[in-house]
């Protein structure tokens, strides 16, 4: 790993694996805005178990991606993976909640998913920025 950051949920702190700044700055706006959508439905955000979904989602991420880095596996699949699993285990949060508007549940799951779409395509499009220091600016997978 090239680089190694703390998220901070519910006042916990996560460690959390990223290839270098870049990388990181991407994941770690990506999981704020996750939180704040989910604090947009849940009344009682403070006791919300949804910080744990997080957790457990970032330790999986940290493993596959030692993992990765020490074999054959390609790394882009595992660069890219944070978002798509948090995606769908937040809406399979999102649907365990008992939640009486359907509706604003379903906008939820709309943003997430627009959000989701969106750090994809700065993930992506952090992979072929070629310029600066390659500490800071290049990812290189291979």
């Amino acid at each position: 790993m090239k680089d190694f950051s703390l998220y901070c949920s519910m006042g916990k702190f996560i460690d959390i694996y990223c290839l270098n700044k870049r990388h990181t700055s991407i994941i770690l706006d990506f999981l704020s805005d996750i939180e704040d959508i989910i604090e947009e439905l849940e009344e009682d955000y403070e006791n919300s178990s949804f910080y744990i979904v997080i957790e457990k989602i970032v330790e999986y991420h940290n493993a596959m991606g030692a993992l990765v880095m020490k074999s054959n596996i390609p790394k882009q699949e595992w660069y890219l993976s944070l978002p798509n699993n948090i995606y769908w285990a937040s809406i399979g949060y999102l649907s365990s909640l008992d939640e009486e508007n359907e509706e604003k549940t379903v906008e939820c799951c709309r943003k997430i998913l627009s959000l989701v779409d969106v750090t994809l395509d700065k993930l992506e499009m952090s992979l072929i920025i070629q310029k600066g220091d390659e500490y800071e600016e290049k990812i290189n997978l291979n």
